[in-house]
């Protein structure tokens, strides 16, 4: 939130995605951060926090339509929807404003994820909570770091849930953050299937 557009290397900026988080409602960094993307052919993996959903997902409707991936809770995705609470439901009514790829969270349910070609569900781990501040942004976080290094969903949903589990493990948003890519029998026992 208190970041500003000029505080922003943007001559050092050198990749092929940006993760964009909550940023407490700063509407012009937002702006600024999606014009550099879409200048320089940067994708973009957007998990919006309340500060700029308080503006209504109609006035981001822009920038909403340049996210590679779109990453809300089911909450938020509902307020969308006219308050729609069945998956599939929710899903066919947020198809025809967010045509890419869309991760909708639903705690401790998981996630589901969809694209113009799949519709997945990723189980939450059963894990003893701790605290659940951060565990939004380690989920999305995850699933991009996921989708840079596989390029494939399902392994992306089975990293990102891993991800999200550890921090809600430990008091604080970071703690309990992956410093390891995990193996593939630990990817393994996060199970992911097709709705």
């Amino acid at each position: 939130a208190h970041l500003s557009v000029r505080e922003i290397p943007w001559k050092k900026l050198a990749t092929r995605w940006l993760y964009v988080s909550s940023l407490g409602g700063n509407l012009p960094l937002l702006r600024a951060l999606f014009t550099f993307a879409r200048e320089k052919r940067i994708r973009v993996g957007w998990n919006p926090g309340a500060g700029e959903l308080s503006s209504g997902l109609r006035a981001l409707s822009p920038l909403v339509r340049e996210t590679d991936v779109l990453i809300l809770n089911r909450e938020e995705a509902g307020m969308r929807a006219q308050g729609e609470r069945d998956i599939k439901r929710l899903q066919r009514a947020l198809v025809p404003s967010f045509r890419n790829t869309v991760v909708v969270t639903d705690a401790e349910r998981g996630a589901y994820y969809w694209d113009r070609d799949q519709f997945l569900h990723v189980k939450g781990k059963k894990v003893k909570v701790l605290n659940s501040t951060g565990a939004g942004d380690a989920f999305g976080s995850g699933f991009i770091s996921g989708i840079l290094r596989w390029r494939d969903p399902v392994r992306a949903l089975q990293l990102a849930t891993l991800n999200a589990a550890g921090t809600i493990q430990e008091m604080g948003a970071k703690r309990g953050l992956l410093t390891r890519w995990p193996t593939s029998r630990a990817l393994a026992q996060v199970k992911v299937t097709n709705m």
